[in-house]
């Protein structure tokens, strides 16, 4: 589909803009003032013009929409969890295998073997605790 044409329902609609709509610098920065203003409470939503208004009410909607529920990302959080405590909790082969802290310490990555072994710790613990 060409640039200059959006799909509203199954139809084409001409799109008279550019690719990249414009503004000139001033025009930019005020925006972006504006936006920071109604985000730090500076100006308030019934100080807007109404075609302004539409725009952020519309653009704030649709970030809304597209954002993560906090259950989903605790369901996401537990998951790594689950998966990071799974991996941990696996025997290495005996012969011919390093595991990431001993990788880590041949390296020189100390302090990076130790935060790993603090979580390995924490997760078994979290473990034995749960199992109990």
């Amino acid at each position: 589909m060409a640039h200059d044409q959006q799909v509203v329902g199954h139809r084409p609609v001409p799109n008279h803009y550019p690719p990249r709509i414009r503004l000139t610098m001033g025009a930019e920065r005020y925006l972006e003032q504006l936006g920071q203003d109604l985000i730090t409470g500076g100006v308030e939503l019934h100080q807007l013009p109404p075609a302004l208004l539409q725009f952020f009410v519309f653009a704030f909607e649709q970030g809304r929409a597209s954002a993560p529920t906090q259950q989903q990302v605790d369901e996401a959080n537990a998951e790594a969890d689950r998966l990071y405590a799974e991996v941990c909790r696996r025997i290495p082969p005996k012969s011919g295998w390093q595991s990431f802290v001993e990788l880590s310490r041949i390296r020189g990555e100390t302090e990076r073997a130790e935060r790993a072994d603090q979580r390995a710790a924490y997760i078994a613990a979290s473990i034995e605790a749960s199992n109990t």
